[in-house]
């Protein structure tokens, strides 16, 4: 009956607000206060002619106009947010119309947010229901016929879902005052969904997060903070497929920094928890990521100060403990010097660990081996094509030339190499790892040139 309220009163702001208010509430989700709601509906039911309340019924927030009983299939908890999702299904699909309209034909933000949150709650319900139908059909059908309705049940969320993406990322975007934070609640409810999820990295919703993130600062506004950092946890429950993402779009660096500045208990604990998800992955250009940065060394200190206690928070006590645990076995195993010559020697480098000034200072005595075979490799990384190999070169011949004692005695030996390839190193500098290049590249030169003059 909400649904057909809202469907019948399009061009009545009062009744569509007071039906998706409704509407959260039968979901479990919450909504505007006991009087915001009484008031809508006072309004609504003289907008309508109803008198006592919309359409004879439903005239105070503490009585429902839907049977919350449960629908087969909708969820195994009846009672719950998934099985009164069900109420809003026709024939197996969620009825999006009226909420997909709300959120394209009205500037109402409380109807916005109202409708934004419905759905979410909904698609990730129904993503749910699909994952089980699939798993049903699987178990009594052909191979065969089982795809087709994978393809057919997942496609009929998923448009769904992609709208209200678009809707959610061009609120993520605005700069107008208080715009973003309508759009917040929408993603949060629909991360819950692992293949949601995977929809809201894909479309760059990630991106926004992290640069919201970085748009209020890590000492801005703390329960924006919070907000935030909570879907971007969400979001690191993602499978490893959408782990790229999280290195492209500069979420670790924006965790890492919060994690060094504590705005918050919450905010901190959250960090942690969504590094901790994402180093689970033991991803090696994840780890490498972590590595580069000064999570470990934070980790560390937590541990060893046991400042973690200060939180009275089990859980975090464990995502910290579980995370140093995860930081220091991966380190031994990919800061070896036999990574980085696999590396050389396969003409294939890239940023992480073994580019570092800890990493150097502890095995340039190495490229002595066999007369410097490895120098000469990695010399002639410079010439490659690829900017970024030839810039991971420079540094790593530059940090060789400061730590190594006898570094006059080899220098000529890429000091030709080195300065032809200034001219095309040059303007793709700002394209590396921002702003660590041009200082190392600068580091390079001006220790190259102390070392030759001796």
């Amino acid at each position: 009956m909400l649904l057909q309220l809202v469907e019948n009163c399009t061009s009545e702001l009062l009744v569509q607000q007071y039906a998706f208010t409704r509407i959260q509430e039968v979901l479990g989700i919450g909504g505007g206060t006991d009087a915001a709601v009484a008031a809508i509906a006072t309004a609504a039911a003289v907008v309508v002619g109803g008198g006592g309340g919309v359409e004879g019924g439903a005239s105070s927030p503490s009585s429902s106009s839907v049977s919350t009983a449960p629908v087969v299939g909708a969820s195994r908890e009846g009672t719950g947010t998934g099985g009164r999702a069900g109420l809003f299904f026709r024939e197996g699909r969620v009825v999006d119309g009226p909420f997909l309209r709300a959120l394209e034909s009205s500037n109402d933000m409380y109807l916005q947010q109202a409708a934004s949150t419905g759905l979410a709650c909904l698609l990730a319900a129904s993503f749910d229901i699909e994952k089980e139908s699939f798993s049903s059909i699987s178990s009594s059908s052909s191979s065969s016929s089982s795809s087709s309705s994978s393809s057919s049940l997942t496609y009929a969320a998923s448009s769904a879902c992609e709208s209200l993406v678009v809707w959610i990322n061009n609120k993520l975007v605005s700069s107008a005052q208080g715009v973003w934070e309508k759009g917040l609640p929408a993603m949060s409810m629909l991360a819950r969904s692992e293949a949601a999820r995977g929809v809201l990295i894909s479309m760059g919703s990630l991106t926004n997060i992290v640069n919201l993130l970085v748009r209020i600062g890590v000492n801005g506004n703390a329960q924006k903070l919070y907000d935030c950092t909570f879907v971007l946890w969400t979001l690191s429950l993602a499978t490893s497929k959408d782990m790229p993402s999280f290195l492209q779009s500069g979420a670790i660096n924006i965790l890492v920094d919060l994690v060094a500045a504590a705005p918050t208990r919450k905010v901190t604990r959250v960090s942690i928890s969504a590094l901790f998800n994402l180093a689970s992955t033991e991803n090696d250009d994840i780890l490498m990521k972590m590595f580069s940065t000064s999570l470990p060394k934070l980790v560390e200190n937590m541990v060893s100060s046991a400042s973690y206690k200060l939180a009275n928070d089990p859980e975090f006590e464990t995502d910290v403990k579980a995370l140093n645990e995860i930081l220091i076995r991966n380190y031994r195993e990919l800061s070896t010097f036999e990574r980085w010559s696999t590396e050389v020697q396969a003409g294939s480098l890239r940023w992480g660990i073994v580019h570092t000034e800890k990493f150097w200072r502890e095995n340039y005595k190495f490229l002595e081996r066999g007369e410097f075979h490895l120098l000469k490799a990695l010399i002639a990384l410079l010439s490659s094509e690829d900017a970024t190999i030839a810039c991971i070169a420079l540094y790593d011949l530059g940090e060789f030339a400061r730590f190594y004692p006898n570094g006059r005695m080899v220098s000529p030996m890429y000091r030709e190499a080195t300065f032809t390839r200034f001219s095309f190193l040059a303007p793709h500098l700002l394209n590396c790892p921002p702003p660590k290049i041009i200082f190392y590249f600068n580091r390079y030169a001006t220790h190259w040139e102390a070392k030759t003059r001796l």
